[in-house]
C-alpha cells in the first residue's frame, strides 16, 4: 500500500471563483497528513508482557523457629531505672493528666447538645404569672390611700414545623457524635 501526499501548491484554475490560495491549501494538506500520522503512531504498542524470571527460596529463613523469649513489659519501664524522683514525677503526671477529664467533659457536652437538638423537634410551652399589690399614697376624703391588686398571667405555645428535616438531621448527627 502506497500513500502519496503532495504538499505542492494546488492548481490556480481549480478554484472556480477566481480566487486562489495555493499556499493555504498546501499547508492544510501537509498539516492534516502530519496530524494523521501522529495519531496513527499513538496506536502502536510495545512488545508483549513477559513474566520476569525470579529466583525465590523454597521456604523462609525463619520458617520453623519459634520465639522462646519473653516479650518485655513496657507498661512501667521507668521503674527499672530505680529512680524514686522519676517515679514521683511520673505518678504526679499521671494523676494530673487532663486527658480523661477532657474526654468526660466532651462526652457530657455532646450529650447536652443532643438533648438540646432533640428538644427542637417538640412544641415549646412557656407560661408566666405575676401578682402585685400596692397602696397609693394619695389621701382621699375617706382617709387613707387605695389598695389595688394586679394579677397577670400569660401562656405561650409554639412549634416549629420541621418541613425539610433540618432539625431531625441535626439531632441524628449529634446523636452519632455523642456515641
Amino acid at each position: 500500500m502506497t500513500v502519496e501526499i503532495s504538499c505542492a501548491p494546488a492548481d490556480p484554475q481549480s478554484s472556480g471563483n477566481g480566487r486562489t490560495f495555493p499556499s493555504l491549501r498546501a499547508g492544510m494538506r501537509c498539516l492534516s497528513a502530519a496530524l494523521s500520522f501522529s495519531l496513527l503512531a499513538g496506536c502502536a504498542v510495545g512488545p508483549d508482557y513477559q513474566i520476569p524470571n525470579l529466583m525465590l527460596p523454597s521456604k523462609w529463613a525463619h520458617a520453623g523457629k519459634t520465639h522462646s523469649e519473653k516479650i518485655p513489659e513496657l507498661e512501667n519501664w521507668w521503674t527499672r531505672l530505680n529512680d524514686p524522683i522519676l517515679d514521683d514525677l511520673v505518678k504526679e503526671a499521671v494523676d494530673g493528666n487532663l486527658n480523661v477529664a477532657t474526654a468526660k467533659a466532651r462526652i457530657r457536652e455532646a450529650r447536652a447538645s443532643y438533648r438540646a437538638a432533640t428538644g427542637a423537634l417538640f412544641p415549646t410551652l412557656d407560661g408566666s404569672a405575676s401578682g402585685t399589690r400596692f397602696k397609693s399614697s394619695t389621701y382621699t376624703d375617706s382617709g387613707g390611700g387605695t389598695v389595688s391588686n394586679l394579677f397577670d398571667a400569660g401562656f405561650d405555645a409554639s412549634w416549629e414545623l420541621d418541613i425539610f428535616g433540618a432539625n431531625r438531621r441535626a439531632s441524628r448527627q449529634l446523636c452519632f457524635q455523642a456515641e
